[in-house]
């Protein structure tokens, strides 16, 4: 069976990149200068022509073998356990009817007003203007344009559609790119399979069936922990900004690494854009980036540091980077708290439960994968080798160091 045209020339692919490029273009463009926030729409739209002719121009590596049908069906299942629980957003045009918002879009629903309401940039929270917004609203671009130019659409029919968008383009993707790492049809469908619904145990953690669709990544709260890692489904319906954060760095590789373009400098800046707009998207997702860049770092230096666009990427990078540093004053890193309680010292403490959490949250978040990784050990290349230590190695960090604020 011929592969579906959507598969074989990566086009859920290059439209994601294009949006997480535009997202970023736009980021920039309105952080220039005070521009206004009724032309957004324009600014955006013109960015994503431009990007998605650029982009479209590059031409994927042949897959090594099709998607199956199976893959799809993952695919499916998982688009709809996405979905469904924001459905009841597009009853909001009901007459006297209310919806309340559901998971983490109480937060969504704040910058979308400041990005729509707004007069200029830098916005603003419109509970206190003294507070400048979180640099996260650069991946609500869509949903803001959406509102702006569509104005009979309501805030929560925006983040209904814009997250539908994100988790198909994002699913799509991932389908796309394991064609070309792959060899056989049952590691796509293999793959596939953790990396939707089934992207590790946290439902065995819950309590009570109602904390199915609660931050079910709390579970550690009964080993005294305050870290949260989340598995993939949990990072996509709670946090889409996160997961396109971490999408754009997988993409950022794969344009690298995977594709073809005559232009000797093209390559090198998909490969910078992408990176600068994961950080703005997720700071979190960019902090094991530097780990995995090692192995390549020969590569790097003289493939993308010593070019022309890793210069114009990085002071482009600077421009909105106060959105970020107004952000700072309320947030820290502090001491991670998992621990089983031993003994009155934190570190006694840790030093005894570091089995636990070594053994528990890479079953519980990650379906097992990491243990399952090192046990096929002698199996795997070099790089591959350097990639899992890496992995553990940041992984191994989050027992120490936690987030706060």
């Amino acid at each position: 069976m011929k592969s579906p045209a959507i598969q074989s020339h990566f086009i859920a692919s290059k439209l994601l990149a294009a949006v997480i490029i535009t997202n970023f273009i736009t980021l920039f463009i309105t952080s220039l200068a005070s521009v206004k926030v009724s032309l957004t729409p324009i600014i955006y739209l013109t960015s994503f022509v431009s990007t998605s002719v650029f982009i479209f121009g590059f031409s994927f590596k042949r897959p090594r073998t099709s998607a199956p049908i199976l893959s799809y069906f993952f695919v499916g299942v998982m688009l709809l356990l996405l979905t469904l629980p924001r459905l009841t957003y597009m009853t909001d045009f009901i007459t006297d009817n209310s919806v309340l918002v559901i998971s983490d879009d109480y937060a969504r629903m704040a910058e979308l007003v400041s990005m729509v309401e707004s007069d200029v940039y830098p916005l603003k929270h419109p509970a206190n203007q003294n507070y400048l917004l979180s640099f996260y609203y650069s991946s609500l671009f869509p949903m803001s344009v959406m509102k702006q130019i569509f104005k009979f659409l309501s805030l929560k029919n925006v983040i209904f559609l814009g997250n539908l968008i994100y988790h198909l383009l994002a699913l799509l993707s991932l389908l796309e790119l394991s064609t070309l790492v792959f060899k056989s049809k049952r590691g796509i469908s293999f793959f596939m399979f953790c990396m939707t619904f089934f992207g590790g145990f946290d439902w065995l953690a819950v309590e009570t069936p109602a904390e199915l669709i609660g931050h079910c990544e709390w579970w550690q709260n009964r080993f005294n922990g305050n870290t949260q890692i989340s598995s993939f489904y949990s990072g996509m319906y709670w946090s889409v900004h996160h997961y396109i954060g971490f999408i754009a760095i997988i993409l950022a590789y794969f344009f690298f690494s995977y594709t073809t373009k005559r232009h000797r400098y093209a390559k090198p800046f998909v490969f910078c854009v992408l990176m600068a707009a994961g950080f703005y998207s997720s700071p979190f997702v960019f902090f094991p980036v530097i780990l995995f860049i090692i192995p390549h770092y020969k590569t790097v230096y003289r493939r993308i540091v010593r070019t022309v666009p890793f210069l114009v990427v990085f002071v482009s990078c600077l421009v909105p980077l106060p959105v970020f540093l107004g952000k700072l004053p309320g947030q820290t890193f502090t001491v991670a708290t998992f621990r089983l309680g031993f003994h009155t010292s934190l570190w006694i403490d840790k030093l005894v439960s570091l089995p636990v959490y070594f053994l528990l949250v890479p079953v519980v978040e990650l379906a097992g994968i990491p243990l399952l990784l090192l046990a096929s050990w002698k199996r795997l290349g070099l790089l591959q080798r350097q990639y899992l230590v890496a992995a553990w190695m940041f992984f191994a960090s989050t027992y120490v160091i936690a987030y706060s604020g």
